[in-house]
């Protein structure tokens, strides 16, 4: 973009109060009030003839791909055409969710340089899809009489991924299934036993190929690779269930408070990152009614389509998808091939009765439930503490029946088997996952 030169404030004023001098002067027959026009008149002579030729480029380089909450970017603003001892200013305007490290503004005085990049550091708060505004530039020249104003750039949509939620959910999982993912098999030889022999497909691991039957293929003359085939080749089945149809707490960020959809995003990112990294096969289930479904799959790549899933998530209030979860929890679940004994994980905060439902369904398929509670740690009854009386006693009572509607859900799912693991103790998931994985192999007397 090139904008036109153009006359300062400061210039406009000199040409004001030159005007006005040399009409009294001329008026009140006075030649004396000209001395007092001579310092304005000769400061319009000198920007006059030091008017910049030619027009200022400016080019703007944003940060490409995702960036994860959390973490600096850099925006880089260059400009070139600049004339001689040169002031640059670079104003980036505060956007939600998105911190300008500088304060927002950075002012560059560029000394005989004809071009020049400055930096302005960011940094995003929240996952999701967010705007990162518009650029703004002014140029000066160094006797402040000619501006260059107007260099406005707007900046693309910046991806936030989400910051990965640790928590320790060891290496078990209740009932392990395949040779492939990080587990063993559930019974000695089970799916292990030798199939087949054959060409190499998209999707095989490399630690299947046959160098043997490979070799001889490539001695006489083919270049294709050849892998074994085993009766059973699937992994262990993570599935995560987001219930995120309404987002309590409000999010202030990620240093702030963070709202039940925060934290399921952010924990669910989490143990996706965990049981890819052991191999297994993760899949996710919104039964918020967006659409989003993805079947399960491993390795690393299905991260990063299991993080672009994540951040499609609404933010603030209820979503404008808000269904029955149930009947869409029941269809997506026919729909996709699933494994017998998968590990469902529920993120909820636990304020609908089909939560129970969806968990008891999952139960009668032969899975093993852990229902994990998003609800924000910040909302407590000490929030009521700075209420008017009106306010305090309408909002005690709205509390306290959720409060029991949650106490009454909590123990239904306990009472059904499921157990409810608190999404801010990153130490009971693992703790509950080892026990469900005990009970899930202890011996059963047979009638």
């Amino acid at each position: 973009m090139t904008p036109q030169w153009r006359l300062s404030w400061a210039a406009w004023g000199a040409l004001l109060v030159s005007i006005v001098g040399v009409v009294l002067a001329m008026t009140l027959h006075r030649p004396s009030l000209l001395v007092l026009a001579a310092p304005s008149l000769a400061y319009l002579f000198i920007v006059g003839s030091r008017r910049p030729k030619g027009g200022v480029e400016m080019t703007v380089r944003a940060p490409k791909g995702a960036v994860r909450e959390g973490e600096d970017a850099t925006i880089v603003a260059t400009m070139s055409g600049l004339p001689d001892h040169s002031t640059v200013t670079v104003v980036h305007p505060r956007t939600p969710w998105v911190r300008t490290t500088e304060g927002g503004q950075l002012a560059v005085a560029a000394v005989g340089e004809k071009s020049l990049s400055m930096a302005i550091a960011i940094r995003p708060m929240r996952w999701g899809h967010h705007s990162l505004g518009s650029l703004n530039t002014a140029v000066e020249t160094a006797d402040g009489g000619w501006r260059a104003p107007g260099l406005v750039q707007r900046l693309p949509h910046l991806t936030v991924m989400p910051s990965h939620t640790r928590i320790n959910a060891g290496r078990n999982v209740p009932s392990p299934m395949g040779v492939v993912g990080g587990h063993t098999s559930r019974t000695p030889g089970d799916s292990g036993e030798l199939a087949d022999v054959r060409m190499f497909r998209t999707g095989d691991r490399l630690k299947r190929i046959n160098w043997r039957v490979t070799s001889r293929a490539m001695a006489r003359g083919s270049s294709d690779l050849y892998v074994n085939s085993t009766w059973n080749e699937r992994d262990t089945q993570v599935q995560l269930v987001l219930d995120v149809r309404d987002d309590l707490g409000g999010s202030t960020g990620l240093d702030g408070n963070a709202s039940s959809n925060d934290v399921t995003v952010r924990l669910a990112a989490g143990l996706a990152d965990h049981f890819l990294g052991l191999g297994d096969r993760v899949g996710m289930i919104d039964i918020a009614g967006t659409g989003r479904q993805l079947r399960a799959t491993s390795g690393s790549s299905h991260l990063l389509r299991v993080e672009r899933a994540l951040i499609g998530t609404p933010d603030g209030g209820r979503s404008a998808h808000y269904n029955d979860g149930t009947v869409l929890y029941y269809n997506q679940m026919r729909s996709m091939q699933r494994a017998n004994s998968a590990l469902v994980v529920l993120f909820s905060p636990l304020i609908w009765p089909e939560i129970a439902q969806i968990a008891a369904s999952s139960l009668v398929a032969g899975d093993h439930v852990v229902v994990i509670d998003t609800f924000p740690a910040h909302l407590k009854e000490e929030d009521l503490e700075s209420e008017e009386e009106g306010q305090k006693n309408a909002k005690a009572e709205t509390w306290q029946r959720r409060r029991e509607r949650r106490k009454t859900l909590i123990e239904e799912l306990q009472y059904r088997g499921v157990p409810v693991v608190n999404a801010h103790d990153s130490t009971s998931f693992g703790e509950v996952l080892l026990q469900v994985s005990r009970t899930a192999n202890a011996p059963r007397a047979r009638a």
